[in-house]
């Protein structure tokens, strides 16, 4: 009896263990997924800010086409992180507007497309 409920006890510890594993690591992803945003968000604002100056010094266009296909590439970036965010948040985002919105919705509650 005792062998029992001790046997009970250490698969349910084992099972708990596992989920808090589980979760501890899709925390971390997420963590790590809502710091890169941040660091491309950073990047992006730079890029922006040095356009500015390249405008305002009347520099090379060939400096301002580099900066913008490099903002491209980071505002790509960025939407994939987006996505696999709404994921981790069981959500998904409205290719229109990029509102994320429940996975169950057939319309999005900010511009009315359909998904």
């Amino acid at each position: 009896m005792n062998n029992e409920i001790i046997g009970k006890v250490k698969d349910a510890v084992s099972a708990t263990t596992k989920k808090v594993v589980k979760l501890s690591g899709e925390a971390f992803d997420y963590t790590k997924l809502r710091i890169r945003i941040s660091e491309i968000n950073s990047k992006l604002d730079e890029k922006y800010a040095a356009i500015g100056l390249a405008v305002y010094e009347n520099n090379e266009d060939a400096q301002i086409e580099t900066l913008c296909d490099e903002i491209a590439a980071l505002r790509a970036e960025l939407d994939e992180l987006k996505l696999k965010l709404d994921e981790f948040k069981n959500k998904k985002s409205c290719p229109e507007c990029g509102n994320s919105t429940d996975k169950e919705n057939t319309f999005c509650p900010s511009c009315g497309s359909k998904f």
